[in-house]
């Protein structure tokens, strides 16, 4: 049996996954530590711009040092591999396969990869010697322009603190051509293979790199070192806004760094998340455009907006063809809606798919998951998908799930119950999103659900977006009198 095999059959027995909502897992990721003594370590996927969390992955090493583990990456990124004290990235796809061999005592400066994956991160490890990568963000300096936060390297605002507008163009300039060089070399590498997915994230991450920089050097020194802004920011109509790749950092800040530069410039009137959301609407294509919506809406509704941009999100969950940024904005529309916890849970009598009258103080005495959804909700679709691993247990426990629907189409209602083999109690609200429920519950946007004490009370949420979370928190509830 070679290696491969082995770290495969390694995998299945001793991997322990820390994140558990449903996964697709689609990535492999293997490898040997020589010289090992810790019993784990860990990797870290960065999603908080799809979808506000980090997805956490954890496996055993064997006494050889043999590890492995199979995960979920949406978009080509970077990945944080965590070893004893050591930490250390690596670029990771969908669909990829990679193997790392190490050395205990020197861990992120013996790695040797191979696989599918190994040739990408040579190259990228290559990439890193120049450009290393900001693992802590404490370590950042932050600065605000608007509503965006621009965050530097101490190293960099050091140098743009000291250097004029020539000098520090002429640097990172060179910096940029230098990378884009030694990229090319590499692929010219005789038996080397890059994918066109690395090969688009590595350039990306280099020429954003550049264009973040120099637009936070115009937009934060530009009294101290007295920049004419209108030259120095003409560098701006020659750098391409769509279809890069969103696992880039780099891209990702220039974007929204960018939206907010021009927003300022126009000096709009009112709100400035709906500004920016709009100008997005207007100067941003695909998943660029979809990324900074999500993140215009997540923001506004943290900021207490939520009365502004409640109309663009609900467009937002109709229109966006990207559902991977869905989730982000409707955990920052859920938590923006909570209840005070602790007061009562308004009753409503509704009839439920077999046409009976239902009201939520029927359920008097139990802990009662109030679930409002509808069908063409992609995110509330998913959520009740996801839910199923837990919720038959739950009813088991007495524990009620009521899913209001606040569709328009009765017909649509049933058939998607039906087709989903959605369980639980089903009521159709009268009037959708203008019902007199949805009123009660001050719902304007799914989805959005509650939790209901034994006295008809709201009890808090959970403070993750955990399956395992919940579960404990209606259990925990459904224990006490």
């Amino acid at each position: 049996m070679n290696l491969y095999k082995i770290l495969l059959a390694l995998f299945f027995s001793v991997a322990i996954p820390m994140l558990l909502p449903a996964q697709e897992v689609n990535t492999l990721v293997t490898g040997k530590i020589n010289g090992s003594l810790a019993k784990y370590i860990e990797l870290q996927i960065n999603k908080k711009y799809l979808s506000d969390e980090v997805d956490l992955y954890k496996t055993q090493v064997s006494p050889e040092g043999e590890f492995a583990f199979w995960v979920e990456v949406n978009e080509p990124q970077i990945a944080k591999l965590i070893f004893a004290r050591n930490e250390t990235v690596i670029y990771l796809e969908p669909n990829d396969t990679l193997n790392i061999m190490s050395e205990a005592n020197s861990f992120q400066y013996s790695m040797r990869f191979s696989g599918p994956g190994g040739d990408n991160n040579t190259c990228f490890h290559e990439y890193l010697k120049n450009n290393p990568p900001i693992l802590n963000a404490w370590q950042m300096v932050q600065y605000q322009k608007g509503i965006f936060w621009f965050a530097n390297e101490q190293k960099i605002d050091a140098q743009m603190q000291s250097q004029k507008q020539e000098a520090f163009s002429m640097m990172v300039g060179q910096k940029k051509n230098q990378a884009i060089s030694k990229l090319m070399n590499f692929q010219n590498r005789d038996n080397v293979k890059l994918s066109s997915a690395f090969i688009n994230y590595l350039e990306t991450e280099i020429f954003y790199d550049w264009a973040y920089h120099m637009l936070l050097y115009g937009s934060v020194y530009n009294h101290m070192h007295q920049i004419d802004e209108a030259s120095f920011f003409a560098f701006l109509d020659d750098v391409p806004l769509q279809d890069r790749s969103i696992g880039s950092y780099w891209y990702r800040n220039f974007l929204l760094g960018y939206i907010n530069y021009k927003s300022m410039q126009g000096q709009a009137e009112g709100d400035e998340y709906v500004n920016q959301y709009q100008l997005a609407e207007e100067i941003l294509q695909n998943k660029a455009r979809s990324f900074v919506q999500a993140h215009l809406l997540y923001k506004g509704f943290y900021a207490n907006r939520a009365d502004a941009i409640l109309p663009y999100y609900i467009k937002y969950l109709e229109t966006n063809p990207y559902p991977i940024f869905d989730e982000k904005v409707a955990g920052a529309y859920e938590k923006a809606m909570r209840y005070a916890v602790g007061s009562p849970a308004p009753d409503f009598s509704i009839s439920d798919i077999q046409d009976e009258s239902i009201s939520l103080l029927d359920y008097q005495g139990k802990v009662v998951l109030l679930n409002f959804w509808a069908s063409w909700c992609r995110p509330c679709m998913r959520k009740m998908n996801q839910m199923k691993p837990i919720q038959q247990d739950l009813e088991a426990e007495n524990i009620v799930f009521l899913n209001i629907s606040l569709d328009r189409n009765p017909s649509e209602w049933k058939r998607s119950i039906e087709i989903n083999d959605f369980q639980g109690i089903h009521l159709l609200a009268d009037g959708a999103m203008n019902s007199e429920v949805s009123s009660l519950y001050e719902v304007r946007a799914l989805p959005q659900y509650f939790i209901i004490d034994k006295r008809g009370n709201f009890a808090e949420k959970p403070r993750t977006k955990t399956l395992d979370d919940l579960k404990l928190t209606l259990q925990y509830l459904n224990k006490r009198k």
